[in-house]
């Protein structure tokens, strides 16, 4: 009766720039999780990528490679913000089309606002 031992297997990432953008961790034997590393920026860069290759310990070791290229979404980061966060108003009936019911202004990302 022949009997197989399975080798261990250990994965890391291949080169990354400095600083890194990935990290990758063992959860349990055979599991990893990728995790960013640093701050992803969409107007900086809208993709990122990494190669993972992990390798068993045998005597004629195998090893594999995947190439993980990840798509960076755009959010609202940097939103105007209006003065006040809700406006209550009211109308008299019968007014005119056109007529003003309330003026409303934004401000930049990043202006402070007066109380």
């Amino acid at each position: 009766m022949q009997r197989f031992s399975h080798a261990q297997v250990s994965c890391r990432l291949d080169s990354q720039p400095s600083p890194a953008t990935f990290a990758l961790s063992e959860l349990v034997a055979g599991q990893y999780k990728l995790t960013t590393a640093r701050r992803l920026d969409y107007e900086v860069e809208k993709t990122a990528g990494v190669v993972v290759v992990c390798a068993d310990d045998g005597q004629a070791a195998l090893t594999t490679r995947v190439n993980i290229t990840v798509q960076i979404l755009d959010v609202n980061d940097n939103a105007p913000r209006f003065q006040q966060s809700r406006y209550q108003l009211r109308v008299p009936e019968n007014k005119p089309p056109d007529f003003v019911v309330e003026q409303v202004r934004y401000f930049p990302f990043g202006v402070l606002l007066s109380p």
